[in-house]
């Protein structure tokens, strides 16, 4: 089963371990905005991104701490980095969620609540019948009701060709 599959890799405990060790909001953007991980190498999801881009970022997100110190929820933290990032040729929506993300739970300690959908989790998302760009996790099947809204995100990126695979050959997730 792949939900089970999902529980016991290292993406899964990454996702609650990697970023969560941040001591100050600005520390917390400078990781969070440069995809820096423990190891000091830069996270796979941004490897394509120019170092300019990020460190562009960086500036752009240390500007307006306040107001990401000043964020009640994900959902607010997360439109906050996404305009930032659209003013940035390069950052795109998988950036976006990510820093705020590693910020929101590395340091804000603002989880997403939804299932925010882009790049290949948008993929595994509508093979399941979910096509909004942000979803409750009880829009996804029992199974995988399980998952926090972020890791449901992960699962749905890492397993899409293996949710296409099932759904098309009619098994369970």
């Amino acid at each position: 089963m792949l939900l089970q599959q999902y529980l016991k890799s290292p993406e899964c405990l990454l996702c609650d371990e990697e970023f969560c060790k941040m001591t100050s909001l600005e520390l917390a953007i400078s990781i969070a905005s440069l995809s820096t991980m423990a190891n000091g190498n830069r996270h796979p999801h941004q490897y394509r991104i120019s170092k300019h881009v990020l460190l562009e970022l960086k500036e752009k997100l240390l500007a307006i701490s306040q107001s990401i110190r000043d964020c009640k929820s994900f959902d607010e933290l997360h439109n906050l980095v996404l305009g930032v990032c659209d003013s940035i040729h390069g950052a795109g929506e998988l950036l976006s969620y990510d820093v705020a993300q590693r910020i929101g739970e590395g340091f804000l300690k603002l989880p997403p609540e939804f299932v925010y959908l882009h790049a290949d989790a948008k993929q595994g998302a509508r093979y399941l019948g979910v096509k909004s760009r942000v979803a409750s996790v009880e829009c996804f099947p029992m199974p995988l009701r399980s998952l926090t809204p972020d890791h449901l995100e992960s699962f749905l990126c890492i397993f899409k060709n293996e949710i296409h695979n099932l759904v098309f050959s009619n098994e369970a997730v």
